[in-house]
């Protein structure tokens, strides 16, 4: 079997193509999630370059992520790589992607793995060939050694370390059809060893890689329409870790989903530079799911940045509500690209223009946080007022409201009719009907609880005029409870009395419950004792 160290290669050959090895064992996956994710990507891009070699083929293809202690292994179903492709895997930086057409396109992330391990062993085999080749990185012993060379004052050639370093294997493979690259890990990182946290990297590629929707999300196959009619380039693949399909994240207390495509400056486009799916949360404010909440920009269905970075490039106000909902924004616009360690786009005049594009996202989403803010508040003074004025309805039917409070209930009523007046079309439709019986009740007992005292301010004239054409005598005086009348006192006494009643008045001015129940109990203590007598 022919042993590809031996191939012969020109002296002139570099390996060394823009990024050297501290760097990628160094600051470009400060997390270490990321590793996993530059493998998974390259895997999507080799499973859709499969697909348009064989258009009509109906394999079952993805990626499987799974442990293998002290190993994780990347496993997926693409195109494959042959002798040539394998070698290439050596040169740091290149690339024969184009920009564009795949999710990856620089020739780092394939390295990426001797950042998190001590070894990265590389086994791929392209359909219709026997062999398979195999690639190892020693990346502990390189790295051992440039410390070394380091600590001596001394240098070594990239391309000399790599070759050093680096083997690649062939081997034969029975099985002529078989397709796929297996990425392992081997003896990861006690630094890293947090990658063997299946809950968290579960998550992590949920939110982050291209799954699918959760056939449990009842709005699923809706957004997934909208997105597949307005993004071209959308696409998806199955993604297994340890066994468990894994899915796109959602929050299931959510209202039915909206939609925002936002254009470009030519009239002709027949898509949109980005399209955003969005749903709202069923409940008032912020959703408690805090991982899964707010939006997240999607570059051919990889995540770009975390979800706080649409609300740090569209709100500049009002910020909370982002997370008011939960969805994504998929960029389509031609010269947008992200950025190495993928949590911006890179920066340029494209991606000012894009932002500046997606601000229609936020006003439309402020406007819908807006429209259900009124709505809620309306539902809660319906509640409020539904609760109080059956409550005093039902006093009024038993004579329980004492005639020192009878101005004060009117007040409260009144004030309950018009502020659940001012938000009736706030409110859905099948709960207007009820509001409209609430007011009217409320109106009535305005009317019954009939002031004597003269009004003292223009809320007073108000009541007055609901109630002009009701008589104020006798009525007035069914509708209350009257202690002075009931204990029969007398001049001086009610003197007293009055004068007691005026000072609790003033001093619970803003709690007129707490002066309901301090006046029921005066009169229980009232009523004991003078009876006794």
């Amino acid at each position: 079997m022919e042993d590809l160290t031996q191939i012969v290669e020109p002296d002139q050959e570099e390996y060394s193509y823009g990024y050297i090895i501290e760097v990628l064992t160094g600051g470009l996956y400060h997390d270490k999630f990321h590793v996993i994710r530059e493998y998974i990507q390259n895997g999507f891009d080799a499973i859709n370059a499969y697909i348009k070699q064989n258009i009509h083929t109906d394999e079952k293809l993805g990626i499987c992520v799974s442990y293998n202690k002290p190993s994780i292994l990347i496993y997926d179903q693409g195109v494959g790589m042959n002798r040539d492709k394998i070698n290439q895997y050596r040169k740091i930086g290149y690339s024969e992607k184009k920009i564009g057409d795949n999710v990856g396109f620089r020739g780092i992330g394939k390295l990426s793995g001797i950042s998190v391990a001590e070894k990265l062993i590389v086994t791929s085999k392209q359909k219709g060939l026997k062999e398979r080749y195999k690639i190892v990185f020693d990346a502990h012993s390189m790295l051992n050694e440039i410390i070394e060379l380091k600590n001596e004052g001394k240098n070594k050639s990239l391309n000399e370390l790599i070759k050093q370093y680096t083997e690649i294997k062939t081997e034969i493979d029975e099985d002529i059809d078989s397709h796929f690259t297996l990425v392992e890990l081997y003896n990861v990182k006690e630094d890293s060893e947090i990658l063997f946290d299946q809950e968290k990297l579960y998550q992590y590629i949920s939110m982050n890689c291209p799954v699918k929707f959760d056939p449990n999300f009842q709005h699923a196959n809706d957004i997934e329409n909208e997105i597949k009619t307005h993004v071209n380039d959308y696409s998806v693949v199955n993604i297994n870790l340890n066994g468990l399909e894994v899915y796109k994240p959602y929050i299931g207390q959510c209202k039915a989903p909206g939609y925002v495509p936002v254009w470009g400056d030519n009239d002709d486009e027949e898509n949109p530079i980005a399209f955003c799916w969005y749903c709202e949360n069923q409940d008032k404010g912020q959703f408690s799911d805090k991982d899964s909440s707010g939006l997240i920009y999607k570059f051919k269905n990889f995540a770009v940045g975390d979800r706080f970075l649409p609300r740090a490039t569209m709100w500049k106000a009002t910020p909370e509500r982002a997370f008011y909902f939960f969805g994504e924004i998929y960029i389509t616009m031609q010269g947008i690209y992200p950025s190495s360690e993928r949590s911006n786009f890179e920066h340029n005049q494209a991606r000012d223009d894009l932002y500046n594009k997606c601000q229609i996202i936020m006003r439309e989403l402020n406007k819908k946080a807006g429209q259900s803010s009124n709505q809620h508040s309306a539902l809660s003074k319906l509640e409020d007022a539904g609760e109080k004025i059956t409550e005093i309805s039902k006093n009024i039917d038993e004579q329980k409201i004492p005639v020192e409070l009878q101005f004060d209930k009117a007040v409260e009523t009144f004030k309950l009719v018009t502020d659940l007046e001012k938000r009736v079309n706030y409110l859905p439709e099948e709960n207007k009907p009820i509001a409209k019986e609430i007011i009217e009740k409320g109106k009535n007992i305005v009317k019954q609880l009939q002031k004597i005292e003269p009004p003292k301010d223009i809320l007073i004239n108000q009541i007055s005029e609901m109630k002009s054409n009701i008589d104020n005598t006798e009525n007035n005086k069914e509708c209350v409870y009257d202690i002075k009348s009931k204990l029969c006192l007398e001049n001086q006494a009610a003197r007293v009395y009055d004068i007691m009643v005026n000072v609790l008045k003033d001093f619970y001015d803003e709690d007129i419950s707490a002066l309901e129940k301090i006046l029921s109990q005066i009169h229980r203590s009232l009523e004991d004792n003078l009876y006794k007598d």
